[in-house]
C-alpha cells in the first residue's frame, strides 16, 4: 500500500503543478497580482483520466483501485504477453502511465525515446518499479523537450546514483519528481516487516512451518 500511495502522491503533485506553484511563491509572483488567485500554471484533475498500469501484480491492482476512486479509467498490460505493436498502441492511448513489473531482459529499456514519442504531450509517467525499465537518458531528453508532461521517479539503474547521473540536470523542473527509492519506505510497511521477521523467528524456534515459499 505504501507504494501504491506514493504512485498516486506523485500524479497529484505533478497534476496539480504544486512544484511549480511553490516556486512562484517564492519568486513573489502570487504577490504582484491583483486578484485572490494566482493562475500562472496549468492544472488537471485526475478524474475521468486513463492510467495505464505496466505489470498486474499486487501493487499494481492496489494502484488502479486507489486510482478508480479518484475516478480514472484504468487500463492494465503484461509485458509477459507482448512487447512489440500491442505495446505501442497502449502507450499511445494513455494519460498517466504507472510501472509495476519486475527488470528482466524483456523489461530493460521497455520505454526509451521511440516509446516516449508515442505517447501524450500532457502524459505524465511514474517509475516506483525498477531504473532500467526506462532509459534515463532518453527520459530526461523527453523532458527537456516537453516530449511528454512530467515524470515522477523513485527508482534508478544504480542506487545511490552517481553524480553525474542525467536525472540532476532535471531535478529543478517542475514537471519532475525524483524520490530516493523510499516508495516503499512508510513507517507503517517498516513497521510491518519487523513484525514479519520476529514472527518467521519465533516461528522457527517452535518448529513451525510460516511463509513457505
Amino acid at each position: 500500500m505504501s507504494v501504491a500511495e506514493h504512485v498516486l502522491t506523485l500524479m497529484l503533485t505533478l497534476s496539480k503543478n504544486i512544484k511549480g506553484l511553490e516556486r512562484d511563491i517564492n519568486k513573489k509572483i502570487w504577490q504582484k497580482r491583483e486578484v485572490f488567485a494566482l493562475l500562472s500554471r496549468e492544472i488537471n484533475d485526475l478524474n475521468g483520466k486513463t492510467l495505464g498500469i505496466i505489470g498486474k501484480g499486487s501493487i499494481g491492482i492496489k494502484v488502479g483501485k486507489l486510482a478508480k476512486a479518484f475516478g480514472m479509467k484504468v487500463k492494465f498490460f503484461s509485458v509477459r504477453k507482448s512487447k512489440g505493436i500491442e505495446f505501442k498502441k497502449f502507450v499511445s492511448s494513455l494519460d498517466y502511465i504507472s510501472i509495476h513489473c519486475p527488470l528482466n531482459r524483456n523489461t530493460e529499456n521497455l520505454i526509451t525515446i521511440k516509446e516516449l514519442k508515442l505517447m501524450k504531450h500532457n502524459l505524465i509517467l511514474i517509475n516506483t518499479a525498477r531504473g532500467g525499465i526506462v532509459n534515463e537518458v532518453d527520459l530526461t531528453k523527453a523532458l527537456k523537450r516537453k516530449i511528454i508532461a512530467g515524470a515522477g521517479i523513485d527508482v534508478t539503474t544504480t542506487e545511490p546514483p552517481n553524480p553525474s547521473h542525467a536525472y540532476y540536470s532535471i531535478l529543478n523542473k517542475s514537471n519532475f519528481i525524483w524520490t530516493p527509492h523510499t516508495a516503499w519506505a512508510s513507517q507503517e510497511t517498516l513497521q510491518g516487516a519487523i513484525n514479519q521477521l520476529i514472527g518467521n523467528i519465533n516461528s522457527f524456534y517452535k518448529g513451525k512451518k510460516r511463509n513457505i515459499v
